[in-house]
């Protein structure tokens, strides 16, 4: 369910829209659909920026002398 707009988000939305349809010669439809991929991918390497983070601060986390942290073979 997506949150209602305030009338200026709404308006703000749409100016942003006119301005990249004139600048990429589109239309509107078109330019709104450029921006929620833009907005996508903006999304897409914030998400893999904060797992990149993550995996790197439990891989320096792991203890060396800990069995779970050895391959399988090295168990015994």
């Amino acid at each position: 369910m997506m949150a209602r707009q305030t009338p200026a988000e709404k308006y703000r939305a749409h100016n942003a829209e006119m301005q990249l349809a004139l600048k990429l010669g589109c239309t509107p439809i078109e330019a709104r659909h450029e921006l929620n991929r833009r907005a996508s991918r903006k999304r897409i390497a914030e998400l893999q920026s904060k797992l990149d983070a993550t995996r790197n601060r439990l891989r320096h986390q792991r203890d060396p002398d800990d069995p779970r942290g050895k391959p399988w073979m090295m168990q015994d």
